[in-house]
C-alpha cells in the first residue's frame, strides 16, 4: 500500500509539472506583428484626376501598394510608377505600379515598408502608355512628404 501512494504522488507531480511546463509559454509569441499602413494623397495635375496611394506592410521584405483614382474616365488605363527624386526634381522610374485599370490597382513590391515609406521618391500617374509625358496626378512619398 505504501508503494501505491508513493507511485500516485509521483504520478500527480509529473502530471502537474507537465501541465505547468506546457501552459507557461509566452503568449506574445503567438500574436502576429501589427502590420503598418501609410496613405498618400495624389494631387491633381491635369484632367481632374486625384486619389490615393496606400502602402501596406506585407512582411519584412514586401509591401503592397494600392492606387485608387478619383475622377478618372471609365475604362481608362493609366501607367503608374514610383520615381526617384521628388515632383520638383524628377528622376527615373524605380518601381512599376502597373497600369491602373478601372481606377484601381494593387501590386506587391519586393521592398520593405520602411524602405518605401522613407524613400526619396514620388508617384506619377500618367494619362496613357502612349502619352507618358502627360501626368494626371502625383504625390511625393517617403522622405519627400
Amino acid at each position: 500500500m505504501k508503494n501505491y501512494w508513493k507511485t500516485a504522488l509521483w504520478s500527480m507531480a509529473l502530471i502537474l509539472f507537465t501541465f505547468m511546463a506546457t501552459s507557461c509559454g509566452d503568449d506574445d509569441e503567438d500574436e502576429a506583428p501589427e502590420l503598418r499602413t501609410k496613405v498618400y494623397t495624389l494631387q491633381t495635375v491635369t484632367a481632374g484626376v486625384g486619389g490615393t496611394v496606400t502602402f501596406n506592410e506585407v512582411n519584412s521584405t514586401s509591401t503592397s501598394v494600392t492606387v485608387v483614382l478619383t475622377g478618372a474616365p471609365d475604362g481608362g488605363v493609366h501607367p503608374a510608377h514610383i520615381h526617384d527624386g521628388d515632383i520638383d526634381n524628377p528622376g527615373g522610374i524605380a518601381y512599376n505600379l502597373g497600369p491602373i485599370e478601372n481606377s484601381t490597382n494593387t501590386v506587391t513590391l519586393d521592398a520593405s515598408y520602411d524602405a518605401l515609406t522613407s524613400y526619396n521618391g514620388y508617384v506619377n500617374i500618367h494619362l496613357s502608355a502612349e502619352e507618358l509625358e502627360v501626368i494626371v496626378a502625383n504625390a511625393n512619398i517617403g522622405s519627400n512628404e
